[in-house]
């Protein structure tokens, strides 16, 4: 087992890493990043040699992310096995974690990887900015969110509740942007923008549930599009109850490819993995990368292809 470790990250990568060397049996090699990029670089490198079962990814969302990249650009078009991503509870808001483990103590999830073989192992989708090139594992947005990080750049409070008091902020101060959404090559929304919503995981800052019909490895994208008409209070609502989907004001379903426009052609500001992204241009374009790499995952996250209840009558 290889771990890559963000010592800087939001959490307590510290104690992550001291839980997985108090396991008898498990050879733990890990690695530290010195500056962004170097997680993804490390993972390339550790998934190319072929000799290594599970790469942890000990940090926050960002730190995840350029990981799944490593291993996915590393194991492409390689013949045979691939490691598997254990996502740890590193960073700030840790979505990925509460998306695949629940928020399950990290011991109890070490010990169900380890020991009681209590997990699954899953082929998990990605989604791919075609613009820059970035694969991305926790999803994309525009207008709001990617303003409430910076907003959240400012504060000093820590964890989860620093991207709640973000949030609330950003929601008091955005202002919607004239924009379109396509999705595969029809028009799906053209309004005033709250926000833009792909994924990608169930949940952005840990405790906001924004797409709750997400399924990780169905070939699809989840999109969601919210109006300007949409209140803010009814938005924040929403999003921490997992109804945005159904709620007045937004617009949902899946695709395989999403184009984002802002009509006015001022710059769109996304965001990836719960980083802000770098581009001057008013569209984006987002594909998905199916079955791109394997995660290791609780049984008890309903969040696969093959776990989904129908709902009869």
């Amino acid at each position: 087992m290889a771990a890559i470790t963000n010592a800087l990250a939001g959490g307590s990568p510290a104690d992550i890493v001291a839980v997985l060397r108090e396991q008898d049996g498990v050879v733990l090699d890990e690695s530290i990043t010195r500056s962004a990029g170097d997680a993804e670089v490390l993972a390339h490198e550790l998934a190319a040699a072929g000799d290594v079962d599970v790469i942890v990814a000990i940090g926050g969302d960002g730190t995840a992310g350029e990981v799944a990249r490593g291993i996915y650009r590393a194991t492409t078009h390689l013949e045979g096995g691939r490691p598997a991503l254990l996502v740890a509870p590193g960073g700030t808001g840790n979505s990925n974690y509460r998306c695949l483990w629940d928020d399950e103590p990290w011991p109890q999830v070490v010990r169900d990887v380890f020991y009681t073989g209590d997990h699954l192992r899953k082929h998990m989708d990605m989604a791919l900015i075609t613009s820059l090139g970035t694969p991305a594992l926790l999803g994309i947005s525009a207008g709001l969110l990617p303003e409430a990080l910076t907003v959240s750049r400012t504060l000093r409070s820590d964890g989860r509740e620093k991207l709640a008091e973000a949030a609330l902020l950003a929601l008091r101060s955005y202002r919607a942007y004239p924009g379109r959404v396509i999705v595969d090559g029809e028009l799906f929304a053209e309004t005033d923008i709250l926000a833009v919503l792909i994924g990608g995981s169930r949940y952005r800052g840990g405790f906001l549930e924004l797409l709750p019909r997400s399924v990780l490895d169905d070939g699809l994208l989840d999109i969601c599009v919210v109006s300007a008409t949409m209140s803010r209070e009814d938005f924040a609502t929403s999003c921490v109850n997992g109804t945005l989907d159904t709620a007045a004001g937004s617009s949902y379903r899946t695709g395989k490819n999403v184009r984002i426009e802002r009509t006015d052609g001022h710059p769109l500001q996304i965001d990836h993995d719960g980083e802000l992204a770098s581009t001057d241009a008013a569209s984006v374009e987002v594909e998905i990368l199916p079955s791109a790499i394997d995660v290791l995952a609780s049984p008890r996250t309903r969040v696969w292809s093959d776990q989904r209840i129908e709902t009869i009558g």
